[in-house]
């Protein structure tokens, strides 16, 4: 039996280049040390095979579409089950004061900020019955 796990990857070729990898491999090591909840990472190996087969594994630049490299990728794993988590990378003001992890959220913005990381993470949130700031996993009760 093969267990998949859902991962967001960032590709070798992304815009940002590749340095960036690092960055998010070493900013995430150095978060959870400081006690931040943090997503699990992974280097995930993305088969030529994949990107072959899916057509939206594509990098869009201006009006060119790039194809995403294959090989080892940067991962962090989905916060939940793709098929019964939303995730969003908006939420208004309103609703703000319903996210249940809303310290952790500030603390991985104060972490961006102390870290001068010019990518800040785009803020997502998920929603899979409660609705948590998805740049760390939901809390385990």
């Amino acid at each position: 039996m093969v267990l998949a796990i859902e991962h967001t990857v960032k590709f070798q070729n992304n815009p940002q280049h590749t340095r960036v990898l690092a960055n998010e491999l070493l900013g995430t090591k150095i978060a959870a040390y400081l006690g931040l909840r943090v997503p699990q990472i992974e280097v995930v190996e993305v088969r030529p095979e994949l990107i072959e087969l899916t057509a939206e594994l594509v990098i869009q630049l201006g009006m060119g579409r790039t194809p995403c490299r294959a090989g080892k990728q940067f991962g962090s794993r989905f916060p939940g089950d793709p098929a019964q988590t939303n995730v969003f990378d908006f939420l208004p003001e309103e609703q703000l004061s319903q996210v249940e992890n809303l310290a952790d959220f500030a603390g991985m913005l104060v972490f961006d900020k102390w870290t001068w990381n010019p990518f800040s993470r785009k803020p997502g949130f998920s929603w899979n019955g409660n609705l948590a700031a998805a740049a760390t996993p939901p809390a385990r009760r």
